[in-house]
């Protein structure tokens, strides 16, 4: 199954941020992003190691030893938040 591609609006709605705010990730270099006929596009392998490299919550290890199923397991409350509203 080929990966999910997310469009910055799309990340900005699963991340509860702006717009600017994920561009400006992606300009500064702290989420990879590729571009696909002259849009930006930002694969889940990239959102999912963003998000192991900055998400900060000193809880996780207690709720989830293994930090990368935590961050897949929150990845998915924010898609499933997303997609309701």
């Amino acid at each position: 199954m080929p990966e999910k591609i997310y469009k910055i609006k799309e990340v900005a709605e699963i991340l509860k941020v702006s717009y600017k705010t994920v561009y400006n990730w992606i300009e500064l270099g702290y989420l990879k992003a590729v571009k696909i006929e002259k849009t930006l596009r930002v694969p889940e392998s990239a959102l999912e190691e963003f998000l192991k490299e900055n998400i900060t919550v000193p809880f996780i290890d207690k709720l989830h030893p293994n930090k990368s199923e935590a961050i897949k397991k929150l990845l998915d409350i924010l898609k499933q938040t997303a997609n309701a509203n």
